[in-house]
């Protein structure tokens, strides 16, 4: 599997409780420590934590899913091609 974010700025306080669980978030200044969601709703770094009114303003990497089926590779000395499928889950 493999995951893919998008960045996505936080404008309000109930898009910031709608992200998922462990999703990160960077500060509007570049210098900051990076925040992450966990499952009691607030979001932490080491030694703080904030509410999600807090998170107005910073930006999060929003996963969204995306499983490849398919492989090219080398059989013996002959090259298998097969056709990849690529099916994504945003979840915004």
């Amino acid at each position: 599997m493999t995951m893919i974010f998008i960045p996505t700025p936080i404008t309000s306080e109930e898009q910031a409780e709608q992200l998922p669980d462990w999703t990160v978030a960077m500060p509007p200044d570049k210098g900051g420590e990076p925040m992450w969601k966990c499952e009691c709703g607030y979001w932490e770094t080491d030694g703080h934590d904030r509410r999600n009114a807090e998170m107005v303003g910073w930006t999060a990497l929003v996963p969204i899913e995306v499983r490849i089926e398919g492989h090219t590779g080398y059989v013996g000395d002959q090259v298998e091609q097969r056709t990849y499928y690529i099916h994504t889950e945003v979840t915004r």
